[in-house]
């Protein structure tokens, strides 16, 4: 392994950056905006990227593990690794590796250093990935918010909006939630509300900021927020138990939780208790993503 590793978390929100030395981080950034080609187009992404890089450029044949969201084939691996290679010969970087992975795949590999468990991630969207010793990987769940994303804050806001437009027009009694989100979202009432998400050039992460009040709810006891809180948990919940059948049934791997929901404490416990319930013996330990850049650069030769 090279003696230089630079790692990339490039989140929806959120990007964090770290530089090791060998087993020492040297450089550690965790204020950087969201980078991520699933949410925002390559032009915006190159624009934010391009003044981080020049900062690291000063490590000089590092390997650079870059972990992104939205990376669910080799296609768009590929197309992903040549966006980013170009950024780095723009801006003078010597390197020594460039290897782009799905941000589930540093969930994973920050758990185990042998790539060996179940990653799940629930922060804006969910994923969900297995891989056991003899490297057979499985995936459930992780297509988007228009196909897939259960469990996740988009999911958590969709059905919150949904909830409040319901008391907004008398199909549900009205609590603080509707209160509490029209103030988030600094509007007068829920006409108001829809029209400007609809006309939001980033939709998917607006709705997703409807999950903080949306869960404020249920942990103050809103039943109908918490029933809706509890059917996102056991899609988490399903999505494992899809890779659990396909991976191992009987002898179950830890799971290594990453995502802005597990950062609740009231979210993380409805799920640790929903999965108990289902796989008794299974472990779900919370984990720092960016530390799987570290053991992926292990494994370049």
């Amino acid at each position: 392994m090279n003696n230089v590793v630079i790692g990339f978390d490039c989140g929806a929100t959120h990007t964090r950056v770290a530089v090791w030395k060998g087993e020492v981080i040297v450089l550690q950034k965790d204020d950087i905006p969201g980078i991520n080609l699933d949410v925002t187009s390559k032009s915006v992404a190159t624009d934010l990227m391009i003044p981080i890089v020049r900062v690291l450029s000063k490590f000089q044949d590092a390997a650079w593990v870059v972990g992104m969201a939205g990376l669910d084939n080799e296609d768009e691996v590929k197309e992903a690794e040549e966006w980013m290679r170009r950024i780095l010969t723009a801006s003078g970087v010597k390197y020594s590796s460039l290897k782009m992975v799905s941000d589930v795949d540093l969930v994973l590999w920050s758990g185990s250093p042998e790539g060996v468990g179940i990653a799940l991630i629930a922060g804006t969207g969910s994923n969900c990935v297995g891989r056991n010793r003899s490297g057979k990987q499985v995936k459930s769940g992780g297509m988007s918010h228009l196909m897939s994303d259960e469990g996740s804050g988009f999911a958590l806001g969709w059905r919150c909006l949904h909830l409040v437009t319901k008391m907004s027009d008398g199909r549900a009694v009205t609590t603080k939630l509707l209160k509490d989100v029209l103030g988030l979202y600094k509007k007068r009432d829920v006409v108001g509300l829809k029209n400007w998400l609809v006309e939001s050039e980033n939709m998917k992460m607006e709705v997703s900021r409807a999950a903080i009040p949306f869960l404020m709810a249920a942990e103050r006891g809103e039943r109908m927020a918490d029933e809706g809180v509890q059917v996102e948990v056991a899609e988490l919940v399903q999505m494992i138990t899809s890779v659990n059948r396909r991976l191992s049934p009987i002898h179950h791997l830890p799971v290594y939780l990453a995502g802005s929901l597990f950062r609740d404490e009231y979210f993380l416990k409805s799920f640790k208790n929903k999965l108990k319930a289902t796989f008794y013996d299974q472990q779900s330990i919370l984990v720092t993503p960016l530390l799987g850049a570290l053991n992926i650069a292990r494994q370049i030769d």
